[in-house]
């Protein structure tokens, strides 16, 4: 990071943003670079595996579990929907170093996006249909991507001034 970068610290709130409560925790043992990914540079996202099925007890195979891609700028995390017969209850746990969280639900759940992590980070995602016994997993890894769409680079700003912009037919 060069001398004219500024940091945010994890779980404070940005130079310009009002204090927390006194109360309020608040993590400040990673630094996070406020500056927009540049050209080249290297950006994580998760890499899927290979599904892993275990049939219900009488050879259920009812549940279905749907990665939703998310850009959380300028990285690529995802949330999933998982799915099983309307009447029975779901448990799905998604576990990532020290984010492991439980959804449970009845014929399906929507969790919340994965939070980003550094590469080479892994992760999990475990579904089980509690009437069956079917249970479902996908493990992912963090790994760079390449040829990310410059899009998905740019800063909130530059996105608006492209906007209006277009709105007017103005060129670049």
């Amino acid at each position: 990071m060069n001398a004219n970068s500024r940091v945010q610290r994890q779980g404070s709130p940005p130079e310009s943003a009002p204090s927390r409560p006194a109360d309020a925790r608040a993590d400040h043992s990673k630094e996070i670079p406020l500056e927009p990914a540049r050209e080249g540079s290297v950006t994580p996202g998760p890499e899927l595996g290979a599904e892993s099925v275990t049939a219900g007890r009488l050879g259920e195979l009812n549940v279905r579990m749907t990665d939703i891609a998310v850009w959380v700028w300028p990285h690529r995390s995802g949330r999933w929907e998982v799915t099983t017969t309307p009447e029975h209850p779901l448990e799905v746990r998604i576990e990532q170093l020290t984010y492991d969280r439980t959804y449970t639900g009845t014929g399906s759940v929507a969790t919340e996006v994965t939070p980003v992590a550094p590469i080479g980070t892994k992760g999990k995602i475990t579904a089980v249909d509690m009437v069956t016994g079917e249970r479902r997993e996908r493990p992912w890894t963090w790994v760079p991507l390449h040829n990310v769409d410059s899009l998905t680079r740019l800063t909130l700003f530059e996105r608006m001034v492209r906007a209006v912009k277009g709105m007017f037919g103005a060129q670049d």
